[in-house]
């Protein structure tokens, strides 16, 4: 059977699956994948378009590419790339050094970069250092300087739907489905495969789902146990990792923060200890 002629070029395929994954997606002409596949892809490229875009006018968007320039900034054109919409054009002379003597794959480019390394990572600390010295100024700044109107707004959970359905439950059959076919789920399993491939001891910590709201929705406990809890123990028990999902916690007001996508900081004290018992070996 002939190979094709995109699996005939480079090296071996490792069966590691970081190396496969980046062999399927990097090695393979755009015609031999499914329609819907490169329909997603051009929907994601275009949504990170979008983003750069929108970021563009924002206070932070600017700060960044402001001290980019200052750092980087050059007025070469044969050794510069040019910041997406922006038009300046910056240049970083130790990662350039870094890259031609690593595509090079000479025992002198070899040693040359043993000699650069130290470099690169006394920039790096230096920037880390600069970084860290002007936090601390704007802290200090504007420590007491915020209004009653800058502060977050407590938010309020909702008391009751605001349409009606056949089933009486106006959400409830969304967010069952998202919950049940969710891509992140394979996401996950890829994830936990990857570190346990490379030796790594993850633990997975959960939040529970703000069991008040979906209680509102016609979701009951018994639907979210079986949809959510009860997978992610399978899935980390397949996987061999320690799990802890606090479910008991599931209808406790206290334990997050608005309606679920953040923890309280009664919360928070429930996931330091969890941190504080695995780092000393107590969930092994």
């Amino acid at each position: 059977m002939a190979v094709p002629s995109y699996r005939r070029e480079g090296p071996v395929v490792s069966s590691d699956t970081f190396t496969r994954l980046a062999d399927f997606v990097l090695r393979r002409p755009a015609s031999v994948f499914p329609q819907p596949v490169l329909e997603q892809a051009r929907y994601l490229l275009l949504d990170t378009i979008g983003i750069a875009i929108a970021a563009g006018p924002m206070e932070a968007g600017r700060i960044a590419r402001d001290v980019a320039v200052l750092l980087y900034g050059s007025s070469d054109p044969q050794y510069s790339a040019r910041m997406l919409f922006d038009g300046r054009t910056l240049r970083d002379p130790v990662l350039k050094m870094s890259l031609r003597v690593l595509a090079s794959r000479t025992r002198s480019s070899r040693a040359l970069y043993q000699l650069v390394w130290p470099l690169g990572k006394l920039e790096e600390l230096v920037l880390r250092l600069q970084d860290h010295w002007r936090m601390v100024r704007v802290i200090r700044e504007h420590s007491d300087s915020a209004t009653s109107a800058e502060r977050e707004a407590p938010f309020e959970r909702p008391t009751g739907v605001s349409r009606s359905s056949p089933n009486g439950r106006p959400y409830a059959d969304e967010m069952v489905s998202n919950l049940r076919n969710s891509t992140e789920w394979t996401d996950l399993d890829l994830l936990l495969e990857g570190l346990k491939q490379l030796g790594a001891r993850p633990l997975l910590l959960s939040m529970p789902i703000a069991g008040s709201f979906y209680d509102r929705q016609g979701i009951s406990r018994q639907e979210r146990h079986d949809l959510y809890y009860q997978r992610l123990r399978e899935l980390a028990q397949r996987r061999g990792v320690p799990l802890i999902d606090f479910e008991n916690e599931d209808e406790d007001a206290a334990f997050l923060s608005g309606v679920g996508s953040h923890l309280s900081p009664e919360g928070w004290l429930y996931y330091d200890d969890a941190l504080d018992r695995f780092y000393r070996g107590g969930l092994d």
